[in-house]
């Protein structure tokens, strides 16, 4: 998949050439983690598709965009797929200070990063359909055996759901949101219940229309509109000392829609953000 180059080049070469010998009309596909598509292991087959982790293993968030913006100027007719992309997130590890390229090589995986990449991630790659495919890594934490990551053994937690299938971390709202038409209304940072900042901002997932929102029983102003129709923001949220009970509804075609979260403010809690900015590129391990 990765090295030696040259092998992998010909081996991927050979494949598509008897591919076509024996079903000239199938389309062959290669995948690797090299995301200039001048490099010697792409475009040896029909469909290249590349894995690629912005802001975990490589770079920022936003550097995903230009990136896409870049192929689709360069090489408009290839047929392209994003074979991987996504972020650990361990659902006991929480934090508001997060910045945009986690330092991964720590303990500390918080689920709002997670959360972060694929709210914006997804809004990239809605917004350009030169990605034919995408593949958000993964529905599941998984086993990995050689690793040791995010406080927990043998572990990748780069699932939408936990390794033991029970509990849905936020990411899996979003793209149930995004994705289905089953009615979701959700409200994010249910586990980040002890806040470390007064001033807050309240996320909500709804695919049943504009939800109304409510810091203990006093109707919030000023929503707004976040990366997709689904995606709504309230900034600017302030939070009272102990306990804050945050409420959203909507009423669609009759029925009444709820969810509820409760978070507890006891003052400020300053912390860095434990960022890793790599700027080569993650070509696997």
């Amino acid at each position: 998949m990765y090295r030696p180059h040259e092998y992998t080049k010909e081996l991927t070469k050979s494949l598509h050439d008897l591919a076509k010998t024996e079903d000239p009309g199938r389309y062959t596909v290669s995948v690797n983690g090299y995301g200039h598509m001048e490099h010697p292991v792409n475009l040896n087959a029909d469909i290249q598709g590349m894995n690629r982790y912005f802001g975990w293993y490589e770079k920022t968030l936003q550097d995903m965009k230009p990136w896409i913006e870049n192929l689709e100027t360069t090489y408009p007719d290839q047929i392209f797929m994003l074979t991987e992309y996504g972020a650990d997130a361990n659902i006991y590890h929480q934090t508001e200070y997060i910045g945009d390229a986690l330092n991964w090589t720590k303990e500390f995986y918080p689920e709002t990063f997670q959360t972060k990449t694929h709210e914006y991630q997804w809004s990239v790659i809605a917004g350009h359909p030169y990605i034919i495919a995408s593949y958000l890594w993964n529905t599941f934490d998984f086993c990995a055996p050689l690793w040791t990551r995010g406080g927990v053994p043998a572990r990748n937690m780069k699932g939408l759901i936990t390794f033991d299938r029970k509990i849905k971390k936020d990411s899996y709202f979003w793209y149930k949101a995004n994705w289905t038409n089953d009615p979701v209304l959700h409200l994010t940072q249910r586990r980040n219940k002890d806040r470390e900042k007064q001033v807050a901002s309240v996320t909500v997932y709804s695919n049943i229309g504009a939800p109304v929102v409510y810091l203990n029983g006093k109707e919030l102003t000023g929503i707004r509109k976040g990366y997709t129709e689904v995606h709504y923001i309230i900034d600017d949220v302030q939070l009272v000392q102990g306990i804050n009970r945050i409420k959203t509804v909507v009423e669609k075609n009759g029925r009444l829609y709820e969810d509820e979260i409760e978070w507890n403010y006891t003052g400020e809690k300053n912390r860095e953000a434990e960022t890793l900015n790599n700027r080569e590129e993650h070509s696997g391990f």
